[in-house]
């Protein structure tokens, strides 16, 4: 028998809460819009350009059952070659969010790169509040995040 596992439920401030009734087994996806991760902003140009840059559909391939975009091969490259260094943690959702056990949209422009790992927020504002205690909140995310991702 598969365990089902409720998410807290809640709003925070600036974001739209995505969460729900999930079942362990089957794991939680990467969060996008249409299909597309982190709204067709290329991943790696956080690392080589240090702001979000606007991908292609031109430079685009599936992983973990959703395109991904790139502003160019070499980006593309470097992803295909080992995406989980580039791709954001907890599967694109809001890293403070995941902290408090939420499940929440992300804005790509409100971004951080912390021990070479790339965290997406909601909203500036919530980049700002997770940013005063970043390795607290890290530590509260994985935690939630194995508990939500975990198989049973």
């Amino acid at each position: 028998m598969q365990r089902r596992q409720v998410l807290q439920i809640g709003l925070a401030a600036g974001g739209l809460v995505m969460a729900g009734r999930m079942a362990a087994a089957r794991g939680i996806g990467v969060f996008n819009e249409n299909g597309i991760a982190i709204s067709g902003v290329d991943p790696v140009a956080y690392f080589r350009e240090g702001h979000a840059v606007a991908g292609s559909a031109t430079y685009a391939l599936k992983w973990r059952g959703v395109s991904w975009y790139f502003a160019n091969a070499a980006n593309l490259a470097a992803f295909e070659a080992n995406p989980r260094q580039h791709a954001p943690q907890f599967g694109g959702y809001c890293a403070y969010g995941m902290s408090q056990g939420l499940l929440l949209a992300t804005d790509p422009d409100a971004w951080a790169i912390r021990d070479s790992k790339l965290y997406l927020t909601v909203s500036p504002e919530m980049l700002a509040e997770w940013l005063k205690d970043p390795d607290s909140r890290i530590l509260q995310a994985r935690a939630n995040w194995a508990l939500m991702t975990t198989k049973t």
